[in-house]
């Protein structure tokens, strides 16, 4: 055996035996299905790459790149579930890239079909769809990106006809919806206007799942500020609009089913739901913008099916620490969700009896330590690994008028995954510096989980516990260089390896 051979499913339980962990042959089987689809994955998107003639490892990299951030969403979940996750998140993967194949060699190959609605409406199938869009820019100096741009422009040209497509079937009726939200969530400037103007001819009580589908692709899109507030005005001021957002999303998360007479008009728990509408919060890079509408989103969860669904321990515990975290001066949807759900009892009870925070509640994937001289780097660095989906906290950005930044800065580095220090002269020399570098060492004095970060922006000697650990240097690089550097640096940290994604050069060539 190499290490690389394929374990036979049949052979599973009896190697749980051996091992005495007979008792989770249900996670075992779960791993083998995540290993399966990870290798129909690859196959598929090599047999995408050769369709249009391009890098097959770079086409991999940036599907497995997408899948992966999909993935680190959840680390909440327990071992069973997240890996149940994970075998969804890449079963959708290899849906997605069929398609794209399909599309690439069948002239008659549609994107939305009543046969696979359902799924299309099905998170994170959304998500994926819109990686798929964006392959051409991601590849965009490589050969073979130009198929990709066909084919996101034929699928863009089949959602525009979808979009003016007004049917009274169900199903037919979810996709022209959704051919308008992904057009407003991943189309141009001009296709997001035309599903603005959707969006204001369709009538509230007629078509609501339309206006839901159309303004939430706008949002997300990066639609002005103006939209955010008119659809969090409907949501306030519309029962029937409230009603159809939250069910929709009841059924995006998997809390309802979707059949052929459309959605069903009641639902006794939204667990899915609640637990994906915690997620945004704790990710306010990704989902700031809908943090007013999500707060609606839970009060009326809260008054449709009270109080004891977020009795929930674990969903208390995480609920618990973004409300607690966020600030009170929020609109008024957050001020009162906070208000009300920190008062629940029952919660309260679950929170400080049941689950008390841990580092897998973290809030934070990285607490950016530095001293202020060197504010224009953390800042230049905290820019970039948001972009790359990341939750950082940095003092600059993240302490408002009112807060308390030794109170901040001690729950920052308990709450977040690591900390980031940013050494130069000045840092070194800052005694409000050392404490915070010193905690994150504390917590994993061996290194063995990578909770400190050392990055050197300024040449310099690095003392005692911080000179025996591996440092990045950004300083003296241009700025192309130094994120990428910065973002594969980041990268081994948070897998505990830095394999290239290319075979290294052959040593006996000169």
């Amino acid at each position: 055996m190499t290490g690389r051979e394929q374990v036979p499913r049949a052979y599973l339980p009896e190697i749980a035996s051996l091992l005495g962990r007979g008792d989770e042959i249900g996670l075992l089987l779960r791993l083998k299905d995540r290993e399966d689809l990870h290798d129909r994955l690859r196959r598929q998107t090599q047999h995408l790459a050769k369709m249009c003639a391009m890098s097959s490892s770079a086409l991999l990299a940036v599907v497995e790149k997408g899948v992966s951030g999909i993935v680190a969403a959840e680390q909440h979940r327990d071992e069973v579930d997240l890996t149940t996750f994970q075998v969804k998140v890449v079963s959708d993967a290899i849906f997605v890239i069929r398609m794209w194949t399909d599309l690439s060699q069948k002239a008659d190959a549609q994107v939305l079909t009543p046969d696979n609605i359902r799924r299309h409406l099905s998170y994170p199938v959304n998500h994926l769809v819109g990686l798929a869009l964006g392959l051409p820019q991601a590849l965009a100096e490589l050969p073979g990106s130009e198929t990709l741009a066909e084919i996101g422009d034929r699928v863009r040209g089949q959602l525009h006809a979808l979009a003016r497509d007004r049917s009274d079937v169900a199903l037919t009726s979810f996709m022209s919806q959704h051919a308008i939200h992904l057009l407003g969530r991943y189309g141009n400037a001009e296709e997001q206007s035309e599903v603005s103007q959707l969006v204001v001819d369709a009538t509230a009580s007629e078509e609501p799942y339309l206006r839901r589908l159309g303004y939430m692709g706008l949002i997300l899109g990066g639609a002005d500020d103006e939209i955010a507030s008119e659809y969090e005005h409907l949501l306030r001021h519309d029962d029937e609009m409230a009603k159809a957002d939250l069910f929709f999303d009841g059924a995006h998360y998997g809390d309802l089913i979707l059949d052929h007479h459309g959605l069903p008009k009641h639902i006794e728990r939204f667990p899915r739901l609640l637990s994906n509408l915690v997620r945004h919060f704790e990710s306010p890079g990704q989902y700031s913008r809908l943090r007013e509408i999500d707060s609606w989103r839970l009060l009326r969860i809260l008054d449709e099916v009270g109080e004891p669904q977020f009795a929930d321990a674990g969903l208390a515990s995480r609920l618990f620490g973004v409300l607690e975290d966020a600030p009170a001066s929020g609109g008024p949807a957050s001020r009162e969700a906070r208000r009300r759900i920190l008062g629940i009892a029952s919660v309260a009870d679950a929170v400080g009896k049941t689950v008390p925070f841990s580092p897998k509640k973290a809030i934070w994937d990285f607490f950016l330590s530095y001293s202020s001289p060197d504010i224009r780097w953390a800042e230049w660095i905290a820019w970039h690994l948001e972009e790359e989906g990341y939750r950082v906290l940095l003092q600059a950005w993240d302490l408002v008028a009112g807060g308390n930044w030794m109170t901040m800065a001690q729950r920052a580095v308990q709450r977040s995954d690591r900390t980031i220090a940013l050494v130069s002269p000045h840092y070194l020399g800052s005694l409000s510096s050392e404490p915070e570098w010193q905690t994150a060492h504390a917590a994993d004095p061996q290194g063995l989980l990578r909770k400190l970060v050392p990055i050197r922006v300024e040449d310099c000697q690095l003392p005692g516990l911080l000179g025996q650990m591996k440092t990045l240097d950004l300083f003296g690089l241009g700025p192309a260089r130094a994120r990428e550097q910065l973002i594969a640096h980041i990268t081994a940290v948070r897998f505990g390896r830095a394999k290239p994604l290319q075979p290294p050069p052959f040593p006996g060539e000169s």
